[in-house]
């Protein structure tokens, strides 16, 4: 068994057993199995000139989570099902895996059997078909970085002098895996010609510039970006501009 995997049995299914502007995500109790699905329409764009075969593309998402939970009268989370249900109600439904990854959504409940086998518990069961959106905390971004020296406008900087950008940063928990820095002369303000176009793993925060990589008395502008292990590039930042000595 992979070291990374993840226990399936850890994975917790919340309701919200709040309000729809103060939700309040409570663990539904006793709970068994549960799946959460996720696809994707497909839109039919065959023609005639596809040389015999069949044309598709994405169109709408759509998700459901099936879960089950042992029949318990008094469990919070599972009065708030069946109120939703009796009453017709759409209901935020949350899956939390053990990583902290939090799948959320609203949903209405399209199916509630009950299963009453001779030599088995009560079980409970809930199929919810997605009533719009499924997000997750899984992907984030990355903050946009900024150069922190040298300072935007900066006059006699040496021509071999380092570039230092700002703390890696994310809106969810990344890894800093890399960095993009590219400076050019102030008249190419498109970064269509940089002097320096540095992809790098291992220089992140800092550039160090070689000698003879910039000319004396020279006026050029720079910018960075950071890439994260699981949420990819930042945006570029703001170009600094500056002069060489």
């Amino acid at each position: 068994m992979s070291e990374k995997a993840k226990a399936g049995c850890d994975a917790l299914v919340y309701i919200n057993t709040g309000t729809v502007d103060t939700p309040i995500m409570t663990v539904l109790g006793e709970q068994t199995d549960a799946e959460l699905k996720r696809g994707t329409a497909s839109m039919d764009t065959t023609s005639k000139d596809d040389a015999g075969w069949e044309s598709k593309r994405p169109g709408f998402k759509n998700w459901s989570i099936d879960f089950s939970a042992f029949y318990t009268v008094d469990d919070t989370a599972y009065l708030a099902l069946e109120r939703a249900f009796e009453n017709r109600q759409i209901l935020r439904v949350q899956s939390l895996f053990p990583d902290g990854t939090a799948w959320s959504g609203d949903a209405m409940i399209s199916s509630a059997p009950i299963s009453m086998k001779l030599k088995d518990a009560i079980v409970v069961q809930f199929t919810m078909d997605g009533a719009g959106a499924l997000t997750n905390n899984l992907l984030g971004t990355i903050t946009t970085p900024s150069i922190t020296t040298p300072a935007n406008a900066a006059t006699g900087i040496v021509d071999t002098a380092n570039m230092v950008g700002s703390a890696f940063a994310s809106s969810n928990t990344d890894t800093h895996t890399g960095s993009e820095w590219q400076v050019t002369l102030a008249t190419d303000p498109t970064f269509a010609s940089p002097v320096i176009d540095t992809l790098s793993n291992v220089m992140k925060i800092t550039l160090h510039v070689g000698a003879g990589e910039m000319t004396t008395g020279t006026q050029y502008i720079a910018r960075v970006r950071y890439n994260g292990k699981k949420n990819g590039w930042s945006a570029w930042s703001a170009t600094n501009g500056f002069t060489t000595a």
